[in-house]
């Protein structure tokens, strides 16, 4: 039984019986009832102890709950400070970052073509290639440079002696030698260059992709 209760229950029989108590004076029996009165008096002050006993004990097992959330919010990380796990590179992303910088020599190239008067360049990431269809030529990264003259295509081989194979086999292919001037070797490079543009052009790019290779 909850404290409050004893204490109500105790406090109406004992005003009960100080009015029976009163009523029995005027026709006698008074000592009897003076005597259950002191009897109920007695438990009202054992349940007022009880109760009094039982509220402090309740107070402390509410402050020692209390402590221990307390403790356990400490214990547990904030939400702005867990660790955000990082999302795993999607295919999407992995072609995005190959599109902005695939090779920092076609960036450098790129930079240079700029301020050689060539205008706005844009740049197409190629499909892997063979140059005249010869497995030899077989060029993992081709990036072509667009710009208002023509464009400029920057393949890059597996190494110089690959590069230098496929080019030497392009050119006794039938035909192929009459445009051998398009073609132009550094190192694992292979600079091609647009047919139809000027010599003055051509040999401004092939200035500015010896002097890119050794960036």
């Amino acid at each position: 039984m909850r404290p409050t209760l004893v204490l109500t229950f105790v406090s109406t029989a004992l005003l009960t019986l100080t009015g029976c108590s009163q009523v029995a004076s005027l026709f006698g029996g008074g000592e009897d009832l003076a005597t259950k009165k002191q009897a109920l008096e007695d438990v009202l002050k054992t349940a007022e102890a009880e109760a009094t006993a039982m509220a402090a004990k309740l107070a402390e097992v509410a402050e020692e709950a209390k402590k221990a959330s307390d403790a356990k919010q400490a214990e547990a990380p904030a939400a702005d400070e867990a660790p955000v796990a990082e999302a795993p590179a999607t295919e999407e992303a992995v072609a995005e970052g190959v599109q902005e910088d695939p090779d920092a020599h076609v960036g450098i190239l790129e930079e240079r073509l700029v301020k050689a008067g060539l205008g706005e360049i844009t740049r197409e990431i190629l499909l892997p290639d063979l140059l005249g269809g010869l497995d030899s030529c077989d060029a993992p990264l081709r990036t072509k440079l667009h710009f208002e003259k023509g464009y400029a295509t920057l393949a890059r081989y597996p190494d110089a002696k690959a590069a230098d194979k496929c080019l030497k086999e392009y050119l006794k292919m039938p035909g192929a030698a009459k445009f051998g001037h398009l073609y132009t070797l550094k190192g694992e490079y292979m600079l091609e260059l647009h047919p139809r543009m000027e010599s003055i052009d051509m040999n401004k790019i092939r200035a500015e992709f010896a002097a890119a290779m050794k960036d």
